[in-house]
């Protein structure tokens, strides 16, 4: 669940997926987003031959960005920094958080805030990197949802914050 341009990572994990078809059988993939790069992520789905691993949502409404969470056994955004655009604080992941979802995420600032290592996903720098954290949390149900606990406790340490942060601050 992403804005899709270049920067959000998304053909990274088309990449990585193509490494792993031993789970293409058992796996789903699904992007929910609009966007710049909408017409390029489609394009790749087809030239990586991915388009029975891979579900493209386009112009998603609220309920189906609701959906998408609370299906979702994991949550994958590895973003990719550049000086131009940078991540701020991931909001997508802690959105993924309340729903439980555990993500893998990159080790960039800003992303680094909002996923938390080892505690609530795993944050990744290499392509092989992603794909043993694709290939770890698929195979370990155990990790994935002793992740998934702490990211939906982090995210919700955080709405406690800005709640605090909000009564504060109001008039």
């Amino acid at each position: 669940i992403t804005r899709l341009v270049e920067r959000k990572g998304v053909q990274r994990v088309l990449e990585a997926l193509t490494k792993v078809p031993q789970l293409h059988d058992r796996i789903s993939y699904t992007i929910v987003g609009e966007g710049d790069y909408a017409d390029t992520v489609a394009a790749q789905i087809e030239e990586l031959d991915l388009a029975d691993v891979v579900n493209l949502q386009r112009n998603p409404a609220y309920s189906d960005l609701q959906q998408a969470y609370a299906k979702a056994d994991l949550f994958v955004l590895p973003t990719i920094t550049t000086p131009e655009d940078k991540e701020g604080f991931g909001m997508v992941y802690m959105e993924a958080a309340q729903f439980g979802v555990p993500s893998i995420a990159s080790r960039v600032p800003g992303v680094d805030e909002a996923v938390l290592d080892q505690q609530t996903g795993l944050l990744v720098e290499s392509d092989q990197q992603l794909i043993d954290a694709i290939t770890t949390l698929f195979h370990d149900a155990e990790l994935r949802n002793k992740l998934g606990q702490g990211a939906k406790a982090y995210a919700n340490h955080i709405a406690g914050q800005l709640n605090e942060l909000k009564k504060r601050w109001s008039l």
